[in-house]
């Protein structure tokens, strides 16, 4: 063969003729096939009656079959069409590898006559497309097979309007969509074809990949030059050939301080996204149906699976797949992570409900499969609270992977591998997979991605690749493993191994070197619509988190106490619904609209059951159906004495009502006991609320603070007669709307500019006077809002309360507009703190930096306060989650109106509370932790007799606050209490109850025994660190 000169651009040019689609006709590409035919026969059947039209398989084997045909069209979107499929393999294709063909364009299901799940097709022209099904490895010619194929009316990516996206995100759902049945055919698979294109596709990369100051690359150009100088598309001995020269180059291997890249495979399937509930139970059976066919054929594949529920899912809907799985579970090629429910957003959820998924994760895994997540898995949630190291740990894992603030915004993370310290100190040893996927392509350029993108390299040598196509389920194709198999020790690249996450951890770890610490929340600098996105979802799971609390409280008493049955299996099914929405991508807002009616059923379930176990639990806690007279109950672990509203007039009274509120209810002042309850006996105050009208003003006031109200609403006094000191530095109670278009994510994103463009709510208004004391003093404005809204609000100050509520309801009709209310307070502060999980955690008020820009709006739960030396304001809420605090304003997040994918988003009747809340002191000393408690977990008042126990538990601490009482997973016997250290600082205190204790442990989440601690005299004196999550075993 002679030179012809150097030429290394038109070299690398040239190796897209051997691989190019576009160009089939001259490669490889087009010799993939030997020869293909049409199936013999197609049928098909459809029922849009049953279940949306989804159709088990058991119908679909009995259903009546009409015949089809290639070029039929089928839908709408999400229904389900079954075909029965006759092959018959010609007698001429013996000894070959025999494949069906199947297009859709849609995602599909083979199945066996006899109902075992065979493998996924996913109809694409995209790199995921899954077409074929090895049907034999080597016919013997003249066999005749049969087969069903469900056809799902969906693409992966759901069946948003025309192509599914558009310039702001996810389009709305196409809810009339169809599909084309485009292939359905069987072929000869030519499999040196296949390997040959392969290899030089590897090759072909690395010349491309590695860079110009490459010896390497140039090498590979070299070899790849000569295969395609070797090559006769119509000579198959040419192609073993080639073979030969691809392995010269492949067989050479590299050095030992190489880079290790553990590699394992994944499909990340959102539980519920651009598709609804019902849908991702089949992503699962397809899905994971497809990657047992290839740990069929590749026994070093190794395959990670989160969320138990999608396990729990695929158990009930198909147990056949499900046993296949444990066989390979059990091989450590199926491997299950993560330890959790589902996996959930990390902002919205409380502390005990992140407690709950690990708990009710691990125990499912440990009940089906024997075996314990050791590592938490959740790669695609928009931030990471900062109290998720201690519950992370106290799950009995020991790692965390994730790679999502490989997106962040403003500033790149600094780290892949390092150890992230948590808000009471524990540290959990973390990497992010440094390819910034979840769903790499297990090709040339990723690996090499992960090296030179790895940022600590002078610190590890160890690195994770997760593979596979995700989001919509697929997971990697075979094609993706053979590459990897081919990459696995190749001069020139990392070296590649397929290890379980577990597995490389240990590694990890074990060979990290000064390994750097990253303490505090892991802030993501993107998604921050997705804190106020959906506001009925939000406020459901607040309200649904504090019901299921309450029935686990007296519930459990009344178990313990009185021997009443305890509905186990009941408040399982609503746990598991709870932590069901709070998926990370429903609760947070970023789904298409049929999934948020998927939730409202949900929420009402959880309601209509949750209130009816909680009759029932305070009916068998005080023994008793009914009582002539009315009890008040307090699930808080602190005495409280508050204005109440009474439906009617109790009985026996010594004294009649003070006041009677504007809707007819009986107003008293009442007291009740920590964790307990007490008679409605009205107690005698002296302090008073009083409402006052002048001409443009209305002054509410009482002993704490006098506030002047103008007539629609605003706040433009309020002085704290306890500090002698104005509270607010200019218009208070201000709703303000921003123009919130966002650059992409609709859902998602509030992007900075917004705040440039603001316009102040200053319509005209009806204003009404409500109630004017003396227990509680109130009157309601209205006025428009934005273009087609309306805003009713009720401003109300109880006697014996510096707090003013702010009740709202809202007819929200906006597009792209979001809603804030902002309090300018006479504070001066650098930074705000704000309630995560069992903790707080402060956030800067300015932007001296990009990192301070990125935090413009944040996440928090109950509150959010600004303090200075000596003094504070708290703003509380009672369903809220984004805050933005910028110099001495405060600003609570109210309603956005996003029209991507969801076009509903928020529209309608939104109802909410907040309330402003000054102190003296820090926030601390000021109880804001306990005011925000109180407000979000009203005194509940019952026509029942008051139990002989009136107080369950008892703290003598102020800083440690009762999270939690409910009875043990595996017994009636024992009660499970869990508190935490609120204020930041360690602490001690007494936990006292009249409970007959007669030992006690410090348990983990999981509730296993960690220590026995010392029970004496009722109780137990305990030692805190800050912000520390302590859960104690009593058993009775």
């Amino acid at each position: 063969m002679a030179a012809s000169g150097k030429h290394t651009k038109l070299s690398k040019d040239r190796l897209s003729l051997f691989t190019d689609s576009g160009k089939s006709s001259v490669n490889l590409l087009s010799k993939l096939y030997k020869e293909k035919k049409t199936v013999a026969s197609i049928s098909v059947y459809s029922d849009p009656t049953t279940n949306q039209g989804r159709i088990s398989f058991d119908q679909a084997a009995k259903g009546t079959y009409k015949e089809c045909k290639v070029g039929d069209v089928f839908g709408p979107s999400w229904a389900t069409f079954w075909f029965r499929i006759s092959i018959e393999i010609p007698q001429d294709w013996q000894s070959e590898e025999i494949h069906l063909v199947w297009d859709s364009e849609s995602e599909a299901e083979l199945w066996s006559v006899d109902g075992t799940p065979l493998g996924a097709f996913v109809g694409t022209t995209g790199d995921d497309r899954r077409a074929e099904y090895i049907l034999l490895d080597y016919a013997k010619g003249g066999e005749e097979l049969g087969f069903y194929v469900e056809m799902s009316c969906t693409a992966m990516f759901g069946n948003g309007v025309g192509n599914g996206w558009g310039g702001l995100g996810p389009n709305p759902t196409d809810l009339d969509k169809k599909f084309t049945l485009k292939t359905a055919e069987i072929g000869i698979f030519d499999r040196l074809a296949h390997t040959l294109l392969s290899e030089f596709t590897i090759i072909a990369d690395m010349a491309k990949q590695l860079g110009e100051d490459s010896l390497r690359a140039h090498q590979a150009l070299y070899i790849a030059n000569q295969i395609q100088n070797e090559f006769d598309l119509e000579d198959r001995g040419t192609w073993k050939s080639c073979r030969k020269i691809a392995n010269q180059f492949l067989s050479q291997t590299n050095g030992s301080s190489q880079l290790k890249l553990s590699a394992i495979g994944h499909c990340h399937i959102d539980t519920a996204w651009l598709w609804p509930y019902a849908e991702t139970r089949r992503k699962c059976g397809r899905s994971w149906s497809s990657q047992l066919r290839i740990m069929e054929r590749h026994k070093d594949y190794k395959f990670a699976v989160s969320q138990a529920q999608q396990f729990e899912w695929v158990k009930q809907d198909y147990p056949t797949l499900y046993e296949n799985m444990k066989t390979y579970i059990k091989r450590g090629q199926f491997v299950p992570v993560g330890g959790t429910w589902i996996e959930m957003d990390c902002n919205i959820p409380s502390g005990e409900s992140l407690i709950r998924q690990f708990l009710v994760g691990q125990r499912f895994f440990e009940s089906e499969f024997g075996i314990k997540c050791r590592e938490f898995w959740l790669p695609d949630t928009f931030g990471y609270a900062a109290q998720l190291p201690q519950i992370i740990k106290q799950s009995e894992i020991d790692y965390f992977f994730t790679q999502k603030l490989s997106w962040c915004q403003f500033n790149k993370f600094p780290h892949h591998t390092f150890y992230w310290e948590g808000l009471d100190g524990t540290k959990i040893f973390t990497h992010f997979a440094p390819a910034d996927t979840y769903c790499a392509k297990a090709d040339v350029k990723e690996v090499l991605h992960s090296v030179n993108n790895y940022k600590d390299k002078e610190r590890s040598n160890e690195a994770l690749l997760v593979y596979g196509f995700g989001d919509g389920g697929g997971g990697p194709t075979k094609v993706q493993v053979e590459n990897l198999e081919i990459m696995k020790n190749i001069d020139g690249l990392p070296v590649v191994q397929m290890r379980s996450p577990a597995d490389f951890f240990e590694r990890a770890e074990k060979e990290g070197r000064d390994i750097p610490v990253w303490v505090g929340e892991l802030y993501f600098e993107y998604h921050r619509g997705t804190y106020t996105s959906q506001a009925k979802n939000k406020l459901h799971n607040r309200k649904c988190e504090y019901l299921l609390r309450e029935i686990e409280l007296y519930a459990g008493l009344a178990t313990t106490v009185n021997g009443s049955p305890y509905p186990r299996q009941e408040m399982e099914k609503l746990w598991k619904l709870l932590l069901l929405n709070q998926f990370h991508d429903v609760i947070p807002g970023s789904s298409i609209n049929q999934v948020y009616r998927d939730s409202d059923e949900h929420y009402a379930y959880i309601y209509k059951s949750g209130n009816s176990l909680l009759d029932e639990a305070f009916k068998n806690f005080t023994k008793s159906d009914t009582g002539n007279s009315y009890s008040v109950f307090n699930s808080l672990s602190w005495p409280r004495t508050e204005v109440v509203e009474v439906p009617t007039t109790p009985k026996n009274l010594p004294t009649a009502p003070k006041q009677t509120s504007f809707d007819g209810k009986s107003l008293f002042v009442v007291s009740a006991p920590s964790m307990g309850s007490s008679p409605v006996e009205p107690i005698e105050i002296s302090e008073t609320s009083t409402l006052q009208e002048e001409k443009d003003k209305i002054i509410l006031e009482n002993n704490f603070v006098k506030a002047e109200f103008d007539k629609k609403g605003i706040l433009v006094s309020m002085f704290d007669k306890r500090a002698k000191r104005q509270v607010i530095s200019g218009k208070a109670n201000q709703f303000v709307l921003y123009e919130d278009v966002p650059m992409y994510w609709d859902a998602w994103d509030v992007d900075v500019y917004h705040l440039e463009k603001r316009k102040d709510v200053d319509t005209e208004s009806q204003c009404k006077i409500l109630e004017k004391g003396p227990l509680r003093s109130s009157f309601e404005v209205s006025f428009n809002v934005g273009k087609k809204s309306r805003l009713t609000q009720r401003i109300s100050l109880d006697a014996i309360s510096p707090r003013i509520d702010f009740q709202v309801e809202v007819d929200w009709q906006e597009n792209h507009q979001f809603l804030k209310v902002e309090f300018p307070l006479k504070i001066r502060a650098m930074h705000a703190t704000y309630e995560i999980q069992f903790g707080n955690w402060q956030r800067p008020t300015h932007f001296n930096t990009s990192w301070e820009v990125a935090k413009f709006e944040v996440c928090g739960h109950k509150w959010a306060d600004l303090s200075e030396s000596g003094y504070g304001v708290s703003i509380l809420n009672d369903c809220k989650y984004g805050y933005a605090c910028h110099g001495n304003v405060m600003r609570l997040s109210l309603l956005r109106s996003p029209k991507n994918p969801d076009p509903d988003c928020d529209m309608g009747i939104q109802n909410f509370k907040y309330a402003i809340f000054p102190h003296l002191g820090t926030l601390q000393q000021g109880e804001t932790i306990r005011q925000a408690y109180n407000f979000n977990v009203p005194i509940q008042i019952r026509s029942l007799p008051s139990p002989s126990m009136s107080s369950a538990f008892t703290l003598d601490n102020p800083a440690i606050v009762l999270e939690s009482v409910k009875l043990a997973e595996d017994s009636d016997n024992e009660i499970i209490v869990r508190l935490y250290e609120s204020h930041g600082g360690h602490a001690t205190c007494r936990l006292s109850t009249p409970l007959a204790v007669k030992k006690a442990h410090a348990c983990n989440v999981l509730e296993r025994d960690i220590a026995s601690v010392a029970w004496e005299n009722g109780g137990i004196s305990l030692e805190m660190k800050p912000f520390e999550i302590l859960s104690l075993k009593l058993s009775l």
